[in-house]
């Protein structure tokens, strides 16, 4: 299921819970949504500000048609998140300042999630995403009012672990892309993606290899000799099997 898709089961899903909360009051209500999704995007899993706003109304235009809602006015804000760790929580604070949002869908984004949904709970506005999928997510303390509508990394990290003692796999190597040449650019969503499966390796053997680099400057690395080294590393006999 797309991430466009998720966006309109989660305004469902947030206008269910708001009327199960406050159906005894006859008085029309009106509920602010405060869309934080990049208005451009290059990334496949993440869809752009057209498409996730499309989706947004399909939601909204489905609770109206199946009446499940009634006397309760929408009102769509939408703030362009740029993906960013920095723009991202600016927009969400602006919103909560002019009193623009009752809930927050998205941001899509990792870093930009992980600021809006730590101050999320201090003002009271929950945050429903279908990103937000690193391991760290999963501390309600810290993240207490974000709902996730996809699975975590920790997921992957399961399904990896599976498949090797189904296959009586003992040795295992991650090669995975980082933004190692611009580190500004902080980590790439595919080491959030690696990081729990390299958590599982470690606990159930020896120490696991890898190998990190950066795919937008690939003429700085011998694909070779990483590869070679990786034969090496990861088809020799493990010391401490991961399986006994």
């Amino acid at each position: 299921m797309g991430w466009s898709k998720l966006l309109g089961l989660g305004v469902i899903f947030f206008v269910l819970c708001w009327i199960s909360i406050a159906k005894s009051d006859a008085s029309p209500v009106d509920i602010k949504l405060g869309v934080l999704i990049p208005a451009v995007s290059t990334k496949e899993d993440i869809p752009p500000k057209t498409r996730a706003l499309t989706a947004i109304q399909i939601g909204l235009e489905k609770v109206r048609r199946e009446g499940v809602v009634s006397g309760i006015n929408f009102t769509v804000n939408y703030r362009d998140s740029n993906c960013s760790g920095t723009l991202g929580p600016l927009h969400a604070m602006d919103m909560y300042y002019k009193n623009e949002s009752h809930v927050f869908f998205g941001p899509l984004c990792t870093f930009a999630t992980s600021a809006v949904a730590r101050y999320s709970p201090y003002w009271g506005i929950p945050v429903i995403t279908p990103g937000a999928r690193a391991e760290g997510f999963k501390d309600k303390e810290e993240y207490r009012l974000l709902t996730r509508m996809t699975g975590s990394y920790s997921n992957t990290a399961d399904v990896v672990y599976t498949i090797l003692k189904y296959f009586f796999w003992e040795r295992a190597g991650i090669i995975l892309h980082n933004n190692l040449v611009v580190p500004e650019l902080a980590d790439a969503e595919s080491y959030f993606l690696c990081k729990p499966v390299y958590t599982v390796l470690e606990r159930t053997a020896a120490r696991p290899w890898y190998s990190q680099i950066d795919q937008n400057h690939m003429e700085k690395y011998n694909l070779g000799t990483i590869l070679q080294e990786a034969s090496r590393n990861c088809r020799s006999k493990s010391e401490k099997p991961f399986f006994k």
